[in-house]
């Protein structure tokens, strides 16, 4: 079976809803005496025309023919032909063409009665044509409808768009068509999906994709999803603020907009809707996000973020939700393994050399840690290219600023702010991605605590991060790592390698750390990170390291034949000897064997003597690295070879805590069954429920309560920490739910005196919030330095829970130890939403906190005017002191250099001459910092410039000796 496309309509292609589809189906056959009949057809919106609720323009062959139809004469031939008025297509945006077919032999007078009675429908796979028996249905599609009421092109005919399907090789007699035709069904069958195909030509400029090349390929099941949404299969959305749930959750905020997390009401599925403040970013470039997303949303690949489409009300863009946010937020909240360090350098190489390799390359031009987001699996995905341009005639001072605005100084090549006529172009990113690798290997925030200028002057020197930081317990591999890293970040950008070559370096380096086993480090030093912490327990599959690099140049080894997956070869040479050596680590050959991944070579070990309960120097037995590959067969075979299923590593990690953290269901039900202990705990106290409610292990979770005591559901780790805090903190709301049903306290707390609640709110969960809630978990509980959930919401500004808390009584004006307020903290990082929040729900606005400092104080230090503005009118006072020096939210303002604020709160009648306990006035603040518009806006509401602070100075006194030229002109 093959589909033929014709020269104007292909699966995927727009057509319009005007002109006409002459469809034309050949028959291809050795037999002259088959006949191909068109006995009916029809339009349908479903790739199913007997669904229910699709509505199909049916034809026969009788004489009334229903308007807009014409059926061409067919009998006696191998090709029939029809044409179908496109405006049928009027009330689709999807349609699929469907035909059914009578294959006959001639002067056979029977046939078509034959045929009517074996019809029946046929589940299409592809877009392939489909013939089965002798009764068949043709299948095409789908077709989109475009948006405008438009005709074809001109270079297509509109009154006849050809559509030409064939069907090949049907052999003489019947039984001999059927059976043909049934291994080609057959193979058919066996393709999961099929790959639909963009048929619009990519624009070339940057951002595009390769000419002549389709890289769009969507899943035709995913069409009836995006058919719910009125839009057309592949095309790029516009989406409305109503395709979106009403609970935003605020989950980061840039300089030019806020970060969301929404849910699609008809995908049922997360998106990131990453929204832009017009007022704060030019109508030029949110006008260029606009024209270029629907090229940017073509680009799809395994390590690029997806982008979905825009949504204009809310002048964002939609993009594909990533759980575990950003690679900079990983890096300073958890201690990663050097195996996972070099498996997220070489992913985001692997996304930067997809980009680079468009035609043209398409460039990044913002590459940097809070760009690099991470999936369920912390796997890594490379977002925001295409956003910032170096466009033609632009200068070198804007390209800066635009890049500066960002806080992407760190990342910018020498060659930018230095003489160097060239545009950007690929080893501008190749320069961030060695700053990016600097950062991975350190964890370390690059030239941190110097200002911008430092940074430029030391870079235009040749100065970079110090490699020194890069710890000493390193692997040996991580030598090469730094030499990339040096040649990435090299000051002659000639001498910069592509992203081609680097990506083969990478995956060198990953794949030599990728197989488990222990690492060997310098100078003879085991490593000290035997997993991810802080906060989050994670044993990496990579903490042993069995691989064959040191035998296979050496033919006499035993591990030589291993290591080329000879397993013939490796039962016959293999000897009782060979079972009792031991190589580096004390590693055996069952080790070895067992990492091969072959059963039957695994068994031939074990029944020449080998010890199925041998450890590595680390303490890894055969049964953990089978369990770590995950070969059940093998887990199968070394169980029923006496295999201790509760032996641990050094860290006491049996297999069955690994298996419960990779959320290998099966693996876990084979260990119980031998004996596994269900509640056995590493030197942590981590039991494997802890680890698998932590990463959010459903189905694991349930099998090992089914083994567990009642009481288990409440055990605490060592941080005091139980199943449903983990399960709350990472937002598993099932695994919650299902623990609150087995009776875990919500109450409970860790050694921080945290509850799941603390947890759940801090991390912006709001449907485990919900659940909490309704649990009756106290609300107000405060951990040890006295914050309860609602001050962590407000403090990581996730308004929507602040909501939800307030509506359950939470009360809005308890106090920190250090008596700071929910609304304190919701001011102090800027979140004006989750202030007036907070304030409509009955917060105090002139609460003080520690020293006296009211919210607006903090807004005004924090230089936050939107903050600052929302504050007074809601009737914070302007002229309220703080305790230790007497300073008014407007000393403040003055001193934060923060002349929006000052504004404010000069029209909210603050008091220009207020004077605190060293008799300064704002005037002199002002005059001290060398603010000329503040200057001019205190002497325009009143200031008085004869005023003396408490070492007899006036304003102009502090301008002259300190030398403000201008502000002392002003006061003169």
């Amino acid at each position: 079976m093959s589909l033929n496309l014709g020269r104007g309509v292909e699966p995927g292609d727009a057509v319009p809803a005007m002109g006409n589809l002459r469809v034309v189906i050949n028959l291809k056959t050795n037999n002259s005496r088959i006949n191909l009949e068109v006995t009916s057809c029809c339009l349908s919106p479903t790739i199913q025309p007997e669904v229910a609720n699709s509505t199909c323009c049916l034809f026969s062959r009788l004489a009334a023919e229903p308007a807009g139809i014409t059926l061409l004469p067919t009998a006696l031939s191998t090709s029939a032909s029809f044409t179908i008025s496109l405006f049928q297509m009027i009330n689709y945006s999807v349609v699929y063409l469907h035909c059914d077919l009578s294959v006959c032999l001639r002067n056979r007078s029977d046939c078509e009665r034959q045929c009517l009675q074996q019809r029946s429908a046929f589940s299409l796979e592809g877009p392939e044509a489909v013939v089965t028996n002798l009764r068949n249905r043709i299948s095409f599609g789908p077709m989109l409808k475009e948006v405008k009421n438009s005709t074809f092109p001109e270079e297509t005919d509109p009154a006849e768009l050809d559509l030409v399907l064939v069907i090949v090789s049907l052999a003489v007699g019947s039984s001999l068509v059927t059976v043909m035709l049934l291994l080609v069904w057959l193979a058919y069958r066996r393709r999961a999906i099929w790959l639909l195909h963009s048929a619009a030509p990519p624009r070339a400029c940057c951002g595009c994709l390769r000419p002549g090349v389709s890289v769009l390929r969507v899943p035709v099941s995913i069409s009836v999803l995006m058919d719910c949404l009125d839009g057309s299969l592949g095309q790029f959305r516009n989406f409305k603020k109503d395709d979106f749930e009403a609970d935003w959750i605020k989950v980061a905020e840039c300089r030019f907009g806020q970060v969301y997390q929404v849910k699609l009401k008809v995908w049922r599925v997360k998106c990131v809707l990453k929204s832009f403040d017009t007022a704060l970013c030019a109508d030029s470039f949110y006008r260029r996000i606009i024209d270029e997303a629907s090229d940017i949303a073509k680009v799809k690949f395994k390590y690029i973020a997806s982008v979905y489409g825009l949504c204009s009300d809310a002048s964002a863009i939609v993009m594909e939700y990533m759980s575990n946010g950003s690679l900079n937020n990983l890096l300073a909240s958890h201690t990663l393994m050097w195996p996972k360090k070099f498996q997220m350098i070489h992913e985001t190489s692997m996304g930067m050399n997809f980009l680079h390799s468009m035609k043209p390359p398409l460039l990044h031009l913002n590459l940097k840690t809070s760009n690099i987001l991470l999936d369920d699996h912390l796997h890594v995905k490379v977002s925001d290219f295409g956003l910032i341009h170096c466009e033609e005639g632009m200068s070198k001072k804007l390209f800066m600023e635009n890049l500066t605005a960002r806080g992407n100084i760190s990342y910018i090549p020498p060659e930018t702010f230095t003489q160097c006529p060239d545009p950007p172009g690929t080893t501008f990113d190749v320069y961030s991605f060695g700053i990016v690798i600097w950062e991975i290997l350190t964890q370390q925030k690059p030239y941190a605590g110097c200002s911008v200028t430092t940074v430029l002057l030391q870079v235009s020197n040749g100065k970079r991060p110090c490699v020194e930081l890069i710890p000493d317990q390193k692997p040996r591999e991580c030598d090469q790592m730094i030499s990339i890293m040096t040649q990435c970040w090299d000051q002659n950008q000639r001498k910069r390698p592509h992203f081609s070559d680097i990506v083969k370096k990478t995956e060198a380096l990953s794949e030599i750390l990728k197989i488990p086993g222990p690492i060997q480090c310098d100078k003879g030093q085991k490593s000290n990170y035997p997993w991810m912490v802080s906060p989050k327990l994670f044993h990496s599959h990579n903490a042993l390291s069995i691989h064959f690099t040191d035998y296979q140049h050496d033919k006499n080894s035993i591990l030589f034949l291993l290591s080329k997956k000879d397993f013939g070869s490796f039962k016959k040479s293999v000897k009782k000897e060979h079972v009792s050596s031991q190589f580096s680590g004390k590693k055996s050959l069952l080790h070895y064997t067992v990492a091969s991944r072959d059963a039957e070579s695994v068994e031939h070990v074990l029944k020449l003597g080998a010890d199925v309960n041998c450890t590595t120097t680390r303490g890894y037995t055969p049964l953990i690295v089978a369990v770590l590959h995950s070969v059940h067969c093998i887990i199968s075979l070394l169980l029923e070879h006496g295999a201790a299923p509760n032996q641990g590593d050094e860290d006491q990690w049996t297999a069955l805590h690994f298996a419960a953290q990779n959320g290998d269901d099966r693996t876990v039900r084979l260990l119980l069954d031998k004996g596994a202990v269900a509640d056995a705990r590493e030197k942590a106290g981590w039991m494997p429920l802890h680890l698998a409610c932590q990463n959010g292990h459903e189905t694991v979770v349930r099998l090992l309560l089914s083994r567990l005591s009642e009481e288990a559901v409440g055990e605490r780790e060592a941080q005091g920490r139980t199943p449903l805090h983990l399960a709350s903190a990472y937002g598993h709301l099932n695994i919650a739910k299902l623990l609150l049903a087995q009776g875990a306290d919500p109450n409970s707390t860790d050694c921080s005196l945290s509850t799941a609640l603390h947890l759940s709110a801090e991390e912006g969960h709001n449907r485990v919030v919900r659940q909490l809630l309704k649990s009756g978990v106290n609300i107000d509980s405060a951990n040890n330095k006295g914050y309860t959930p609602l001050h962590l919401a407000a403090h990581k500004g996730h308004t929507g829970i602040c909501r939800q808390l307030l509506s359950n009584k939470a009360n809005p004006d308890t106090k920190t130890n250090q008596g700071w307020s929910p609304i304190h903290l919701a001011t102090l990082r800027g979140h004006e939403a989750t202030v007036v929040q907070l304030e409509t729900q009955g917060a105090c606005v002139n609460t003080r906190g520690e020293s006296g400092w009211t919210p607006l104080h903090l807004a005004c230090h924090q230089s936050e005017p939107e903050v600052v503005a929302k504050l007074l009118a809601a009737n914070a006072d302007p002229n309220v002191s703080e305790d230790s020096e007497g300073w008014t939210p407007l000393h403040i303002a003055c001193t934060s250099v923060s002349f929006p604020s000052v504004l404010h709160l000069i029209t909210h009648h603050a008091d220009v001459n207020a004077v605190n306990s060293g008799k300064m006035t704002p005037l002199h603040l002002a005059a001290q910092h060398g603010s000329v518009p503040i200057v001019k806006a205190l002497l325009l509401n009143g200031a008085d410039k004869t005023l003396l602070d408490s070492s007899g100075c006036t304003a102009l006194n502090v301008a002259q000796r300190c030398e403000k030229s201008e502000i002392v002109q002003l006061l003169k």
